[in-house]
């Protein structure tokens, strides 16, 4: 029918006729390679992006049971964290630990091992007024000294125990069982293998950080009830025929010192000469001004892909 109609038209129309069908041919032809290159495109960068998260820049996740304890002295104060959930193992030598919170100063000084004085206090030891709104927290890097009393050798906190943490004897995980966590004083670089970014976190594995105090044969990182009066946090001094309790404050001894110098970041105060104990290490300094019903925000972050693989607010409790 279409072509009768063309052979009755004039020449001049038949002539317009012709281009119209000459131009929309190229037309149609270029919007198709168009949406073949866009449909080519995303489909390359969706493999692509499977293959990144598939290959080395996989993000794993995590899930714990975070606790934050301040009981005034180094007998129950610490830091743990439960793997109750990961979707592989994860070496701690990808991760970085941050810590955050807010309070106000309620502890400002520190005691003095001769006489227990009390000392303005300086460097870790927050010299702010009372009542002083303060933002604290920290950061836990791996391979970075973090940690360090008179008692144990420069370490990273916090510190494995459990599944994925390895080189440890049957006798070591007897003792940890029936002991609890320990930093020895002795073949310290044995147990290097708890230091954060030396183990890996499995279902089960613990990281924990405790504040410092004496042990006799060697520190364990709450200390013991009978050595309750050297240098720490919370011990107590000997005065007039009895023992006077100072909570909340740390004091200088044979087994920890208090540092005094102008730092106030735990590595830059272990890098000065100072001592860290392993709360300061992974909470901040300042850390002992927090309470029960206090909130710390713990992040955990997968370095390689550099997301937040774990993020909680936990409530500090006080036993």
């Amino acid at each position: 029918m279409k072509s009768k109609i063309k052979k009755n038209l004039p020449a001049c129309m038949l002539s317009y006729e012709h281009r119209r069908e000459s131009a929309v041919s190229p037309v149609v032809g270029v919007m198709l390679m168009l949406v073949v290159t866009i449909i080519i495109a995303a489909v390359v960068s969706g493999f692509a992006g499977g293959l990144i998260e598939n290959g080395a820049q996989k993000t794993p996740s995590l899930t714990m049971d975070v606790k934050i304890t301040n009981s005034g002295t180094y007998r129950g104060s610490e830091f743990s964290a439960t793997v109750t959930g990961v979707s592989e193992p994860i070496q701690t030598s990808n991760l970085k630990i941050i810590t955050s919170w807010t309070t106000t100063v309620k502890t400002n000084t520190y005691i003095k091992s001769s006489g227990g004085t009390e000392i303005n206090g300086t460097g870790c030891i927050l010299s702010l007024p009372l009542g002083t709104v303060y933002h604290g927290g920290t950061e836990c890097i791996p391979g970075v000294s973090n940690s360090y009393t008179q008692k144990t050798a420069k370490s990273v906190a916090p510190y494995g125990f459990g599944p994925g943490v390895t080189n440890t004897t049957t006798s070591d995980m007897g003792n940890y069982m029936y002991n609890g966590p320990i930093i020895p004083m002795y073949n310290w670089q044995f147990f290097s293998v708890t230091h954060f970014g030396n183990y890996s976190l499995e279902q089960g594995t613990v990281m924990l950080a405790e504040a410092g105090g004496r042990c006799i044969y060697y520190p364990v990182t709450g200390g013991i009830p009978d050595t309750f009066n050297m240098g720490g946090y919370g011990t107590m001094t000997y005065l007039n025929g009895e023992y006077v309790a100072h909570t909340y404050h740390y004091k200088t001894g044979n087994v920890y010192g208090v540092y005094t110098g102008d730092e106030t970041v735990p590595m830059d105060i272990i890098a000065d000469g100072g001592q860290i104990d392993g709360m300061q290490a992974v909470l901040g300094c300042g850390w002992e001004n927090l309470r029960g019903g206090d909130v710390v925000n713990v992040k955990v972050v997968y370095t390689p892909s550099g997301k937040t693989i774990f993020d909680q607010d936990v409530v500090v409790d006080y036993s």
